[in-house]
């Protein structure tokens, strides 16, 4: 036995006798395989130190896997059995179609816990993987949501597959919504013709909101489930045109008064139009002020003229605060004394001028060229009823306190000279 000296913790590994044993016991990894041991570890973590680790893990299998294939794979396999017992390479094999290296792993290693893997080749289309997976009959890979998964992303072979090999499998209504929702009309065709689940109002109502009017035309005319108020909410929100005039045709639903809201926050003239000329349903006091605060001069001029609801105040603020000069100038001119609505004004406004509440708000967001241009249109008569209020208020509080008579109110009018000062007669209360 070997010594250096003084005996020390590691001086074992200097024994030529010990050091054989321990190699034939242990053999180690390659020094070739520790790049991707290491990855594989990372990947099968489950509290992974941080996000750039894992990527950097998966980076590094995707390479090696590349390179090596089936070959270092049973090179990784034999020199780490604990890497064989995660399932991260038959899920990666899986996704990318790699159907030689599924073989092997699901012959040699994988007998069980298939359906993250399943899922994958499912979610990327590989029909020659998930048939590898039905040749060794898995015993958990194929669920019902294998299907949902594979008429959501459109890939009609898979269902195809999968309804004439494995007819035991369930159908769930979330399958036809789904491929209904992304606009796959084979699909939505295939299931209705093959399968008996049907659908639910969710399958017109996501082809609607998706513009998928060859789909919305279908299930009308071959399915009895119908759609939901929803339907026209989201077409109108999403400016489908088409899809809001075949409704209106051919439905009963309709929608709500929040689908013209969604027209004039989306500046969509053509279908404000439409749902005023065609639809009863109207709009909300939301409508005008969405419209001012976005800008859409055309759209605030059309419903100041045609509809009754909103809130000039909130639609006057919302335009000054956005910088809208044109927008502020178009509400102060069609109604410069009330509100449409005075009852839905916010509270710090009840007997507030436009033109004041525009200057304001003008002021607290910096548009200063809006500022200056509506403090220009201040008059003497603008500036009356602020001081009418406080008069007011001088009344009510002497005549709490008991008194007889108001003294002589004044009040200073600014004008380029200086102040003039203009009393009020003494008014018995």
């Amino acid at each position: 036995m070997l010594t250096t000296g003084v005996p020390t913790p590691f001086s074992i590994l200097l024994s030529s006798d010990l050091l054989p044993c321990m190699l034939a016991y242990q053999c180690g990894i390659p020094h070739k395989l520790l790049r991707i041991v290491a990855a594989a570890r990372v990947l099968q973590s489950a509290n992974c130190p941080a996000p750039t680790a894992r990527t950097a893990a998966a980076f590094t299998r995707h390479e090696w896997f590349q390179t090596h294939g089936v070959t270092g794979l049973r090179q990784l396999y034999n020199a780490s059995p604990d890497i064989a017992a995660g399932g991260t390479f038959l899920e990666y094999a899986s996704s990318i179609g790699n159907v030689a290296a599924v073989r092997y792993l699901l012959e040699t290693h994988h007998l069980i816990g298939h359906g993250p893997a399943v899922l994958q080749a499912t979610l990327h289309g590989h029909l020659d993987v998930l048939r590898a997976f039905h040749d060794v009959n898995t015993p958990d890979g194929f669920t019902s949501y294998v299907l949902t998964l594979a008429a959501a992303h459109g890939h009609g072979h898979l269902v195809s597959f999968i309804h004439h090999h494995r007819p035991a499998l369930g159908c769930p209504k979330l399958a036809m919504d789904n491929a209904a929702k992304h606009g796959h009309l084979d699909i939505v065709t295939f299931l209705h013709h093959h399968r008996h689940e049907g659908c639910t109002t969710s399958a017109m109502d996501g082809a609607a909101e998706n513009g998928y009017l060859e789909v919305v035309k279908f299930l009308h005319a071959h399915r009895s489930e119908g759609c939901t108020k929803r339907a026209m909410d989201a077409a109108v929100a999403g400016g489908h045109m088409d899809i809001v005039r075949f409704l209106h045709e051919n439905r009963r639903e309709g929608c709500h008064a929040s689908a013209m809201d969604a027209a004039a926050e989306r500046g969509d003239f053509v279908m404000l139009q439409f749902l005023h000329w065609q639809r009863t349903e109207g709009c909300t006091v939301r409508a005008l002020t969405l419209a001012a605060a976005r800008g859409y001069l055309k759209i605030v001029d059309f419903l100041l003229m045609f509809r009754t609801e909103g809130c000039l105040k909130e639609a006057t603020a919302a335009a000054a605060a956005a910088g809208h000069e044109d927008v502020v100038r178009c509400i102060i001119n069609h109604n410069v004394h009330k509100c449409v609505h005075l009852c839905e004004c916010p509270v710090e406004w009840p007997n507030r001028r436009l033109l004041y509440i525009g200057i304001e708000e003008a002021k607290a967001h910096g548009h200063w060229a809006l500022y200056k241009q509506l403090k220009k249109k201040r008059k003497w008569n603008d500036r009356r009823p602020k001081w009418s209020q406080a008069m007011a208020r001088a009344w009510h509080e002497r005549q709490s306190q008991g008194s007889l008579l108001l003294q002589a109110t004044v009040f200073f009018v600014g004008n380029s000279k200086g102040r003039s000062v203009i009393p009020f007669q003494k008014a018995a209360l």
